[in-house]
């Protein structure tokens, strides 16, 4: 019976020990496996990091640039709105130009219209190309030298040959101050301009 009984304590034994050792088997498989896991996560976790981190960096650069681009743009345009001031100053301004010219182009045709009322015989006939700078006798400016232009008046030598009815009718012609070319001494100041 004792062998019984040690036999049966053995078994007891064997069998709690056998239990025990299950047990510890078991935890140290839960354990070992928790320490893979965690490893494994903890590589995962880390390359998800990586990864994160170089996302945010995308957009931290995303994010400059597109304040950049903003900055670009609102500088833009306040050039487009400078550009399109300036576009409508300059449409004003070539309105004013070109009905100028052609105010001047009416003048100046209907200037044009009234050679038929001069004497050339006296003073002669000149083309553009006998051109003289008439703006050097002081009283004719840019606009009374086209006009005079207009009635075939280029040269000196034709200033210096007007009589006092060629200064009436080119005063009257060219739509002048009357007088004026008497008081300027237009045909005086052409005769020394034309002997030189």
């Amino acid at each position: 019976m004792l062998l019984f009984v040690l036999l049966a304590q053995s078994k007891l034994a064997a069998s709690i020990e056998i239990l025990v050792m299950l047990v510890v088997a078991a935890i140290i498989g839960f354990v070992i496996a928790w320490l893979y896991y965690k490893a494994k996560c903890a590589r995962e976790v880390a390359a998800l990091n990586q990864q994160i981190s170089e996302k945010e960096d995308e957009i931290s650069k995303c994010l400059a640039t597109n304040e950049q681009l903003q900055k670009e743009l609102a500088g833009m345009k306040a050039l487009h709105t400078e550009a399109v001031k300036e576009n409508d100053s300059l449409k004003i301004e070539l309105k004013n130009v070109l009905d100028e010219l052609e105010e001047k182009n009416v003048v100046l045709t209907r200037i044009a219209q009234r050679k038929h009322l001069l004497d050339y015989t006296s003073f002669g006939k000149a083309t553009e190309e006998d051109k003289d700078d008439l703006k050097i006798i002081s009283g004719v400016g840019p606009f009374i030298e086209e006009r005079l232009n207009a009635l075939d008046i280029y040269t000196f030598e034709q200033v210096s040959k007007f009589t006092s009815n060629d200064v009436d009718t080119v005063t009257e012609a060219i739509e002048f101050f009357p007088g004026r070319i008497e008081r300027d001494d237009w045909v005086k100041q052409a005769k020394k301009l034309f002997k030189k």
